[in-house]
This record gives C-alpha cells, structure tokens and sequence, in this order.
C-alpha cells in the first residue's frame, strides 16, 4: 500500500490527525475467501470498523487454510504531515508467491 493521502494531493479533505485504520488480510490460494459482499459483517469487521484494530480477523486469518503470508500491519497510515506515534510508514511491501498468488482484505 502506497500511502499518497497529503494535504497537497488532496486539498481541504484532511482534517486534524487524518489516518486510515490498521491494514489486516492474507496472501492466499484461490479457493479461500476473506470476506464477501453482500454478506453481514462478523465480529472481526465490526472489530476493525469500530475500532480500527485488527487482533479478531488477524486471529481468525492465521487460523484459516490455504494462507500465505499474513498482512498485519497495526500502525495508522497517516497523510505525510501527520505527527503520531501511531502513524506507521507509508509503504508496506508483502511477498506473494506461486502458491499464493491471490491477496485480499476485508472491506
């Protein structure tokens, strides 16, 4: 994920401590499924979507057959000006391979 959100880029749309929740979801084979629309959320998306945090779904992905590498990156992705110790950095690289070539998170 390339982090682009700055307030030159995006004039007027970043307010005081702007930042994206925590990134969470998996390198996997093409017979898994993380999430899917139009389904109701489980308690590791409402976790993620009321708190920002990512412990349930880490737990229940790790869990699962068929994964890969795991994507669990528990910092905030702020725009370039934010100052916050929770703010991770703006690029994070994973490694996808043969086995698993497919990536998701939930939405």
């Amino acid at each position: 994920m390339d982090n682009t959100w700055s307030e030159e880029a995006h004039p007027g749309a970043v307010p005081p401590n702007a930042h994206f929740s925590w990134l969470a979801g998996a390198t996997h084979e093409a017979s898994v499924s993380i999430w899917s629309a139009g389904s109701p959320a489980g308690p590791c998306t409402r976790e993620m979507a009321e708190t920002g945090r990512a412990e349930i779904l880490t737990d229940e992905i790790n869990a699962a057959s068929g994964i890969g590498e795991t994507l669990d990156w528990p910092y905030w992705f702020c725009p370039s000006a934010t100052e916050n110790a929770k703010c991770g950095e703006l690029i994070v690289e994973f490694d996808i391979d043969p086995e698993h070539p497919h990536v998701s998170r939930p939405q």
